[in-house]
């Protein structure tokens, strides 16, 4: 792991001393989890490590990048940094949250987003063997740069719907470097990254020390169901295809998330 520049002690370095690039961490959980992203690559992580009074005060950000609702959407999406860890940048600088002085000491941690669920995809088997692209519709990626494949293409997937199991083995991997002994702890994200600092806030307190202090914050991670410009209905249905495709009823309790 590379070393971040550190401020002297007692005083709040600027933003733009304060920075970190910090090396790709992958996380191989043990079988059964099988916990990984959309290729079957494993998940990853950034960590800048907390220091003095920050050492036992984690900052988890949860990324973003929309979702994949479908077999041919998530078929686009895993020969990205979205759905697979071998095509991430290794080394990235903080920003946003993760780069605020107030937390400069802090264990500040960027999980890295491969599964197109939020985290909440929990299928164990790999879906399916094979795809028939005849009916592939390009409008169900839009704005992707990957052409779709030639009609009648049949192929084997390799897809791999895990994220709530990416997200659990994530977090234990933390708590074996140090987060069990956590003070304080912050859960946040942005967009997809939003949504699932909401979903797993509860088990995220829940994973923690009782007398850890722990707050959980979303930002622009809350879609509201109603109707688009057209007076269609386009967030419900994306987000029906959503639950089936990565079968999210296994890892969200119907009564808390009205499912």
């Amino acid at each position: 792991m590379l070393q971040t520049q550190r401020p002297q002690s007692g005083s709040l370095p600027s933003p733009i001393l304060f920075f970190s690039s910090l090396i790709l961490l992958l996380v191989f959980p043990l079988f059964p989890l099988a916990a990984v992203c959309l290729d079957g690559s494993p998940p990853a992580y950034h960590w800048d490590k907390g220091y003095g009074t920050g050492i036992n005060s984690w900052l988890i950000q949860l990324e973003g990048g929309g979702w994949c609702n479908n077999v041919s959407s998530c078929l686009v999406r895993k020969n990205t940094h979205l759905g697979s860890s071998k095509r991430m940048v290794k080394q990235i600088p903080f920003s946003g949250i993760l780069n605020n002085k107030h937390f400069y000491n802090w264990n500040r941690i960027k999980v890295r987003y491969c599964d197109g669920s939020s985290f909440t995809g929990d299928v164990a088997a790999v879906n399916p063997v094979s795809y028939d692209f005849s009916s592939w519709q390009w409008q169900d990626n839009p704005g992707s740069d990957i052409p779709p494949p030639y009609r009648g293409l049949k192929m084997v997937t390799n897809l791999h719907f895990r994220g709530a199991r990416v997200w659990l083995a994530v977090v234990e991997d933390l708590l074996s470097k140090g987060m069990r002994n956590a003070e304080n702890a912050i859960l946040s994200g942005c967009s997809a990254g939003g949504l699932a600092s909401i979903l797993h806030c509860d088990s995220f307190r829940a994973l923690l020390p009782m007398g850890t202090k722990v707050k959980c914050i979303s930002d622009a991670g809350y879609f509201i169901n109603t109707r688009d410009v057209s007076g269609g209905h386009y967030i419900q249905t994306f987000f029906d295809q959503l639950v089936a495709t990565h079968v999210l009823i296994l890892s969200l309790s119907p009564h808390r998330y009205n499912i």
